[in-house]
């Protein structure tokens, strides 16, 4: 059996290592032992410029802005009343001619069908069937050679390049919905891509078993990415606090009372305690540990836990004694 060797340069360099772990989890999630135990803080962790390319990192500045109070819901796409349109035969007669397929984009005045009315004459009387408004062949109901009667329904356009995003909102935050806030829509499917959005209708009924009233909130859709019943997640922008220092949320690790993050000084990353206030779907203030301006790595943080700081050339006297030691980089306070 031949066994091959990646060389672990190939992943970190410059003398940081990964140390062994049970496995990794996303970014920013909590994880149930303690992040400040789990990782060496002996020290900054020193990166060369192929670690980071291999471990992708990315930072972000800290700021100081007012950070927005959000009341946060879960929800499904659906389809905004009229978006459907079902199209029907005006004569009785036979399909002769087909232009549409399931899927296939259509704007406005195409030729969908061609048909042949059902009467004697020398000249078969041919009528077009034209689409009525853009939109996609979400239903198709004949086919070229089939006979229909006036009426008959023939295919069906669904126009969803604007959609409902349907949120499910807890009576007890009901009060705080208006119409008209601006809200941020997430989709899981799409890495959770921010789309802006506003309400545009509040229920008057609440769910029995789910004690939720449904908040319909209007979403573009131009590349008709969001599909009818696909989940979202919804913020509701409510008040702002007063300005802080905030930071990305994904910048953030831990649970409970033990927060870090790595703050970025060159091609150095120290590990350093936060302390956190409010947050919502995109910042979180950091009250302690932080000043603005300071860099911190929003993605790549979580595998920096688990990377050994770099060792400093040690060199020894006659006596064998230690003559100096890196002993990591300290930050100025205020810096």
């Amino acid at each position: 059996m031949v066994m091959r060797w990646i060389p672990l340069c190939a992943i970190l360099c410059a003398g940081t290592m990964l140390m062994p772990h049970r496995a990794l989890a996303h970014e920013g999630h909590d994880h149930g032992e303690s992040l400040v135990d789990q990782a060496n803080t002996g020290g900054p962790i020193v990166l060369s410029e192929e670690a980071k390319k291999n471990l992708e990192i990315l930072t972000a500045e800290a700021t100081v802005q007012a950070i927005e109070k959000t009341i946060k819901a879960s929800g499904t796409i659906a389809a905004i009343p009229g978006s459907r349109e079902n199209i029907t035969s005006k004569i009785a007669g036979r399909v002769v001619e087909v232009d549409a397929t399931l899927g296939q984009s259509k704007k406005k005045g195409d030729v969908l069908f061609v048909l042949e009315a059902r009467q004697l004459s020398e000249t078969p009387i041919r009528v077009p069937v034209t689409a009525p408004r853009n939109g996609k062949v979400a239903k198709l109901d004949v086919i070229k050679g089939d006979a229909v009667e006036a009426g008959a329904s023939l295919l069906e356009l669904a126009d969803y390049f604007e959609v409902y995003a349907v949120a499910r909102v807890y009576e007890s935050q009901i009060g705080k919905i208006n119409k008209g806030m601006a809200a941020r829509v997430y989709s899981p499917a799409f890495k959770n891509a921010e789309m802006d959005s506003k309400v545009d209708v509040i229920g008057s009924e609440v769910n029995a078993q789910s004690r939720t009233v449904d908040v319909w909130l209007r979403v573009k859709n131009p590349m008709e990415r969001l599909k009818i019943n696909m989940t979202v997640n919804v913020f509701f922008l409510s008040d702002k606090e007063d300005e802080s220092i905030v930071v990305p949320r994904s910048a953030v690790l831990g649970s409970g009372g033990e927060k870090l993050v790595f703050v970025e000084d060159g091609n150095k990353y120290l590990r350093t305690s936060v302390v956190t206030g409010i947050e919502n779907d995109k910042w979180i203030e950091i009250v302690e540990g932080l000043a603005p301006g300071d860099v911190v790595v929003t993605q790549g943080n979580y595998q920096l836990q688990y990377a050994k700081p770099k060792a400093a050339a040690v060199s020894t006297n006659g006596n064998g004694g230690v003559a100096g030691r890196e002993v990591g980089a300290r930050r100025e306070a205020g810096k």
